[in-house]
């Protein structure tokens, strides 16, 4: 009878684990989501600025994406440029650079990205003159959006730092209350 209870308790574990497990893994995929939207939130008025300042330059559009991939260091994972790696390898496996850009904007389902490679598939098929002043618009823009963001992540940071400060607050509460008693 012992090992009938045994028997049930572990079928019990085994059928909650199995529920958990997949829940723990979609929060694991969700936080590496958030991560990876953070990231290329952060990245994006970096890669514009570099894009806009090789266009500014001279290279065509093409010559400055290839640049920017090529440029880029592998050490630290920055997934714009690992997307903008694939773009570039799509176009050199003989699809289109417009089909390419549109792609690339909509793998980052970012809408600053998908502003931008719309802006470079519009360059490729109109002919665009302006592209240069449109890409310091949107350079601006990014920056503008840049400080919101440190703004934002100024105010986690002092929010995480909260409970610290109320623990010091209280030790210090405590000392002067120990102090207080030891001098009566």
């Amino acid at each position: 009878e012992k090992v009938r209870q045994w028997s049930s308790t572990i079928l019990l574990l085994t059928c909650i684990l199995m529920l958990l497990v997949p829940f723990r893994e979609g929060k694991k995929l969700q936080s590496a989501m958030i991560k990876r939207e953070k990231q290329l939130k952060m990245d994006f008025p970096e890669m514009i600025e570099r894009f806009t300042l090789l266009v500014e330059a001279g290279l065509s559009v093409k010559g400055a994406w290839l640049r920017i991939t090529q440029e880029y260091e592998k050490n630290k994972v920055h997934y714009v440029y690992e997307e903008m790696i694939l773009a570039a390898r799509e176009m050199e496996n003989g699809m289109s650079e417009a089909k390419a850009y549109e792609l690339f904007g909509k793998r980052t389902g970012l809408l600053p990205y998908m502003k931008f490679s719309t802006l470079l598939v519009q360059n490729l098929k109109k002919g665009t003159t302006d592209l240069i002043r449109l890409l310091d618009f949107e350079v601006e823009d990014a920056f503008h959006e840049r400080r919101e963001n440190a703004k934002v992540l100024g105010e986690e940071a002092g929010t995480k730092l909260l409970f610290p400060m109320m623990l010091m607050l209280s030790i210090v509460f405590a000392l002067i209350l120990y102090a207080a008693f030891q001098s009566m």
